[in-house]
């Protein structure tokens, strides 16, 4: 009588288990990864460019709103200054019409501040290389959109400055510089910055023998 034989298993079946566990295995690795590397590139990139776009809407916001001020009133640099002659029509004395541009400056506040409050939310994309912080493909890929909506309040303020030009110039200049806690709001987090914006609002040339004394924004006599 013949003796059975045992017959071996078939080993397909087996590596093929193995193959599909170390094809899971790795797909759950690499997700991890890309989970981590979008979560570690896309925080920092996401604040970045929301920073970037409101700095950018806010100063164009400032400088429109500076030229529709100044245009609505018809102002000439010789109204935001004070002028003292005496009776031979030499300047005795310069200061800045202050009243005026305290004025200016209320106003600019109050339409800056309403701006940021009307402004429209915007979109930002995002490339995909950019989030997963690949150089080569920084601009490449899909774009997750950021959306941002930049909100806050604004103030106004002001420097003036009377200065020689040269014989017989004087060279008088007052800047406005405004500053804003801008707030963004996007779905990831909400960001709070300080912005600030300095525009030249008036820089004319006085002709006149330069006087005795002439006042600053600061109000030390000179």
């Amino acid at each position: 009588m013949k003796k059975s034989r045992s017959v071996p298993k078939p080993q397909k079946s087996k590596r093929a288990k193995y193959s599909l566990l170390f094809f899971f295995t790795v797909v759950i690795i690499m997700s991890i990864y890309g989970m981590y590397t979008v979560d570690k590139n896309f925080a920092p990139m996401m604040i970045k460019v929301s920073r970037s776009e409101a700095v950018t809407r806010f100063n164009a916001l400032v400088l429109d709103t500076i030229n529709t001020v100044t245009a609505e009133k018809g102002l000439k640099s010789e109204d935001f200054y004070i002028k003292v002659e005496d009776s031979d029509g030499k300047i005795r004395s310069l200061s800045v019409n202050t009243v005026l541009v305290n004025e200016i400056c209320a106003k600019i506040a109050s339409d800056i501040s309403e701006g940021l409050s009307n402004m429209s939310s915007q979109k930002i994309p995002i490339p995909l290389g950019t989030v997963l912080g690949l150089t080569m493909f920084s601009n490449i890929g899909p774009a997750y959109k950021v959306t941002i909506l930049p909100k806050g309040m604004a103030t106004a303020d002001y420097e003036s400055q009377f200065g020689s030009a040269g014989i017989n110039q004087i060279n008088f200049q007052v800047w406005v510089t405004v500053k804003a806690t801008v707030e963004i709001v996007n779905p990831v987090q909400e960001l709070q910055i300080q912005t600030e914006r300095k525009i030249v609002l008036v820089n004319s040339i006085i002709t006149g023998e330069i006087p005795s004394t002439y006042f600053n924004y600061d109000g030390d006599k000179k």
